[in-house]
C-alpha cells in the first residue's frame, strides 16, 4: 500500500512528532526541580512478563530513578533475584519465602487445618498463608527502617491481596508513606460485572482492614480519577487525602525476552487490528468479533488485507480458538507474551484495541493504555461512557463506543479501514497524553503532595 507523497524537504509527520517530543522533554526538563529523596518502594510483584502489576510497579520505580532518587526496594513473587530493566541508584530485598508445600503435620491431618485456615480467614480477612507473608513483610520493612533514614516510603500492591498495605497499617512509623489502590477492595466493592460477594462477616472485616490503611497512610493514590471517585463514596476517609497518580512511562530499557518472542510478529502490508491483554471473564469480545466478521464479509479486499490479533490469556473465551467462519482472518494466541514482545507488536499494529466491559462504570485505567498512548496508534476503545477510558480520550474521540454496540463498532472498523486503505496515518497524536502519563510528570505529582 502506497503513502501519501510528500514534496522534497517537507517535514513528514514521524518528523514532526519527533520535534514535538524532544520540545515536551526539554520544556519539562527545565520546568521541574527535583528534590533528590530517599525512598522506600513495597513491591509486592516484579515479575515482569507473569502479571500486569509488575509492569505498573516497574514502570513506577523507573520513573522515581529517572528523577534521581535513591530507592530501598522490598518485594515478593520472585522467580529472580535481578531486574535489568531497573538500573539506577536501587537496591532490592525480598521479602522470606513462605512454603506453600504442606507440612507433614497438615499432611496428617488434613482436615484439622482446613478447619484451622477457615477459622482463621473468618476472624482475621486473611488465609493463614497470607498472615504469614504480612509478617514477612513487616519483619523486613522493620529492618529497613532501622537500616536507613527514607523521605517516605510507597507501596505498591498486586492483583486482590494488598499485604504490603496491611503490613504498614501494622506498623508504627512516623515517616510519610503512600499507599497506592490499583484496583477496588475488597473484591465486593468492585462495579459490576466484576463484583464478587463473599461472606459477609469476612467483607466487614476486610473493609475495616483496608479503611485501617486508608486511614493510617498519609496519602493514598489511584491511577485514575475514576477509581478514586468510586472509592470515595465507600471510604469517606479518603476525602482529602487521595490523589491521582496514573500509570506512568518509565521507558523500561533492558526487558527481558522469551525464546517464543522472535515467532511472533504481525504481517506487513495488511491492515492489522490488535488487542493486547489478558480477557477477563467481564471483558466479552463477542461484539468485537461480530463486527469484525461483518466487516471482512462485506468486502472481498477487507477479507485478503486485513487481520485481528488476540493476543493474551483468556480466561473464559477460549471459544474463539475454535472459530472457523474467520479463517485466516483471526489470529488468536492463546498465551501471554513477554512485555518486550508485546511493545514490539503494538508497534507493528495499524488499530489498537481497549476493549471493557458492557457495564454502567468501569473506573479502571488498564495499564496497557500506557503503552497504547506511546505506541502512538489509533486506539479503537469498546468502553463505557462512565470510565477512565473515556475520559482520557474524551467522549468526543471518534472511535470510542460501548462494548454493546455491534453497530457503532462495525461503523468504527470502517472508518479506520477507509483511512488505512487511503494511506492516512493512523497516529493517535495526542501530546497531551504522553504528558500526563510522563516519569516527569508522576514525580512531580508526588512533589506536590509533599508540599501540600
Amino acid at each position: 500500500m502506497s503513502k501519501t507523497d510528500t514534496q522534497a524537504g517537507e517535514p513528514t509527520v514521524n518528523d514532526q512528532r519527533e520535534l514535538l517530543s524532544w520540545v515536551f522533554h526539554l520544556t519539562n526538563i527545565n520546568k521541574i526541580n527535583y528534590k533528590q529523596m530517599k525512598i522506600l518502594v513495597l513491591a509486592e510483584c516484579l515479575r515482569i512478563n507473569t502479571t500486569s502489576a509488575a509492569i505498573c510497579s516497574s514502570n513506577v520505580i523507573a520513573s522515581l530513578l529517572k528523577a534521581g532518587h535513591s530507592i530501598e526496594c522490598i518485594y515478593d513473587y520472585h522467580t529472580s533475584d535481578t531486574f535489568p530493566w531497573l538500573s539506577g541508584d536501587i537496591r532490592f530485598y525480598p521479602i522470606k519465602e513462605i512454603s506453600s508445600e504442606p507440612s507433614a503435620l497438615k499432611k496428617r491431618f488434613p482436615f484439622v487445618f482446613q478447619k484451622f485456615d477457615l477459622f482463621h480467614f473468618l476472624t482475621t480477612g486473611y488465609s493463614y498463608n497470607n498472615s504469614q507473608k504480612i509478617l514477612a513483610w513487616k519483619k523486613e520493612i522493620g529492618k529497613q527502617l532501622i537500616e536507613n533514614n527514607f523521605d517516605f516510603i510507597l507501596v505498591l500492591g498486586a492483583g486482590t491481596s494488598f499485604l504490603p498495605h496491611f503490613a504498614m497499617s501494622q506498623l508504627k512509623t512516623n515517616i510519610k508513606w503512600i499507599a497506592n489502590y490499583h484496583d477496588p477492595y475488597p473484591v465486593h466493592l468492585y462495579p459490576d460485572p466484576y463484583r464478587s460477594r463473599s461472606n459477609k462477616i469476612v467483607e466487614k472485616i476486610q473493609y475495616r482492614n483496608s479503611n485501617r490503611v486508608m486511614k493510617k497512610a498519609f496519602k493514598v493514590s489511584f491511577p485514575s480519577l475514576r477509581l478514586m471517585e468510586w472509592m470515595i463514596q465507600f471510604h469517606p476517609v479518603l476525602k482529602g487525602k487521595s490523589f491521582v497518580l496514573p500509570h506512568p512511562n518509565g521507558e523500561l530499557k533492558n526487558l527481558p525476552v522469551l525464546q517464543e518472542d522472535n515467532n511472533i510478529n504481525l504481517p506487513k502490508d495488511k491492515f492489522n487490528i490488535l488487542h493486547a491483554g489478558t480477557l477477563l471473564e467481564p471483558r466479552n469480545p463477542k461484539v468485537l468479533l461480530n463486527a469484525y466478521l461483518k466487516f471482512i464479509e462485506s468486502d472481498s479486499e477487507r477479507k485478503e488485507k486485513s487481520t485481528l490479533h488476540i493476543v493474551g490469556y483468556m480466561s473464559k473465551h477460549k471459544y474463539i480458538t475454535q472459530l472457523k467462519e474467520f479463517g485466516n482472518n483471526l489470529n488468536v494466541i492463546n498465551t501471554r507474551i513477554s512485555y518486550f514482545c508485546s511493545k514490539k507488536i503494538l508497534s507493528q499494529a495499524d488499530v489498537l484495541i481497549i476493549l471493557e466491559a458492557d457495564a454502567k462504570d468501569s473506573p479502571f485505567m488498564p495499564g496497557k493504555i500506557v503503552d497504547y498512548i506511546v505506541a502512538d496508534k489509533l486506539i479503537m476503545a469498546l468502553t463505557p461512557s462512565m470510565s477512565e477510558t473515556t475520559r482520557l480520550l474524551k467522549s468526543n474521540y471518534p472511535y470510542i463506543t460501548e462494548n454493546k454496540d455491534e453497530e457503532n463498532v462495525l461503523d468504527i472498523l470502517n472508518q479506520l479501514w477507509d483511512k488505512w486503505k487511503n494511506g492516512e496515518a493512523l497516529h493517535l497524536n495526542r501530546p497531551d497524553l504522553l504528558e500526563y502519563i510522563s516519569a516527569e510528570n508522576c514525580n512531580k505529582i508526588l512533589l506536590k503532595e509533599f508540599e501540600k
